[in-house]
């Protein structure tokens, strides 16, 4: 596996290919075709002792960074697809079945809008799709049924009569922990609303890009998908400082606060039918239950680096 240290003060970032996420893809966005590397790079912040500074970002004030991995990319149909199929063969289940293109798509084999962001999917959905990444990766994967790690959470169960659900647990080296600062597991997940807040604007807060308005820019033409009636492509828009694609648009990303505490999920970065000011990254985060789902819910992966 090849890997390019890049170090900048005050953080080291670490660039590099994941294991099973090197596909070259050929996409046609607007009138010409280009080629991007889906899911292939991922940006990397060390720093066990930061906490993002309170930008008014309240939501996130005090939470702690340790080394992490995040995707470039906003998860693609093509990929949620191959992998949804594959944990489906091995006794896993979804509350939904995604589809291609949001509003434009389909929920079948992957087609014309494949490499557009995954759509109308729910917090459950997007950890038990990575817990089966994680699985068909070789990795261990992060997210639990029980307290001692012994049953991979694989499915969704809601007992709305009894109001009782799945217990999320996440793997670490003591038991019942559901912390995602502990995590002890390799494997693929959600990132934190602290993380996801961290490469949204660019890794580092002594640079001007920490307080653009948007992820990478002043100017949403040029980073953001908004105010239309379906999604573009991953990587159709310019990238930010770290390398990170469509943080501001596209698609609402759910992060991983379930779990770091028993509040309900949210999600950030705003979406194709919001408009601009959705965009913005101190915008309010949607809060809504982990059993939602629209067109314009996605998400991207992280991983802990250990």
């Amino acid at each position: 596996m090849k890997k390019i240290l890049l170090f900048a003060y005050p953080a080291l970032l670490l660039l590099f290919s994941c294991h099973n996420m090197t596909t070259q893809l050929n996409d046609f966005i607007g009138t010409e075709y280009k080629t991007v590397k889906s899911n292939s790079l991922t940006a990397a912040y060390r720093g066990d002792k930061t906490t993002i500074p309170n930008k008014g970002y309240t939501l996130f004030k005090g939470e702690k960074l340790k080394a992490f991995s995040i995707n470039k990319y906003q998860t693609t149909y093509e990929l949620w697809y191959s992998v949804k199929e594959w944990a489906i063969s091995h006794g896993y289940t979804f509350d939904h079945d995604g589809v291609e293109g949001c509003v434009e798509g389909k929920n079948g084999k992957p087609g014309i809008a494949k490499y557009k962001p995954v759509g109308d999917v729910n917090w459950w959905d997007c950890v038990i799709w990575c817990n089966a990444y994680s699985e068909k990766s070789g990795l261990k994967p992060v997210y639990y049924d029980d307290a001692a790690y012994s049953q991979v959470l694989k499915n969704h169960y809601s007992d709305t009569e009894n109001k009782t659900e799945n217990q999320v647990y996440i793997f670490a080296e003591t038991e019942n922990n559901k912390a995602m600062i502990n995590c002890a597991a390799n494997g693929y997940r959600l990132p934190t609303a602290a993380e996801w807040t961290w490469a949204a604007h660019g890794g580092n807060p002594d640079r001007p890009e920490w307080n653009y308005k948007y992820s990478g820019s002043n100017n949403p033409e040029e980073v953001a998908v908004y105010s239309q009636g379906h999604t573009e492509a991953v990587a159709s828009k310019k990238p930010n400082g770290l390398g990170m694609y469509d943080m501001s648009g596209n698609v609402w990303e759910w992060v991983n606060n379930k779990s770091v505490s028993d509040t309900a999920p949210v999600l950030l970065g705003g979406s194709y039918g919001a408009d601009e000011k959705a965009s913005v990254l101190n915008y309010t985060p949607l809060d809504h239950g982990a059993d939602t789902a629209y067109s314009w819910f996605g998400f991207r992966f992280a991983k802990s680096i250990l």
